[in-house]
């Protein structure tokens, strides 16, 4: 007697179960949607379908991007791409409000992560400034509303 006999007395055949597969920023999208500081009056969902063609917007736009990347340390006869390489594509890519609000956001990470101290504590999550020097800050429009 197989395994599969032994644990299946009935005779009937054992389906197996199927496990969805997930867009790669399905997980990410929801969370965003149901995030309550975003979007603080109302609570969002989105649909498997829209979750999944939002996902695979945001592949396309990444691969244009690294794309354009290449492209410009090709031209510049580099074999390293740099954060500033990244920056110019999405000059390129984007329109011209779009992209100086993703720059913006772009360096203020860039500037919090040469920044970041690194304290040890597992558990620790936040990023630590030295006393003297802070990240600029993103302009004071209300570009999420």
């Amino acid at each position: 007697m197989d395994q599969d006999a032994a644990c299946n007395l009935s005779g009937r055949k054992r389906r197996k179960s199927v496990q969805l597969k997930r867009a790669p920023f399905e997980t990410y999208i929801r969370r965003f949607m149901m995030d309550e500081s975003i979007h603080p009056r109302s609570r969002m969902s989105i649909t498997r379908r829209g979750a999944i063609v939002m996902s695979d917007i945001i592949s396309d736009l990444l691969e244009h991007l690294a794309t354009k990347a290449g492209e410009l340390v090709r031209v510049s006869r580099r074999k390293t791409m740099l954060p500033r390489d990244v920056l110019d594509a999405v000059r390129l890519v984007f329109p011209e409000s779009h992209a100086q609000q993703a720059v913006v956001e772009a360096e203020l990470a860039l500037t919090r992560f040469e920044f970041e101290i690194p304290t040890g504590d597992d558990d620790d999550t936040c990023l630590h400034y030295p006393a003297t020097s802070t990240p600029k800050q993103a302009p004071a429009a209300d570009y999420y509303s």
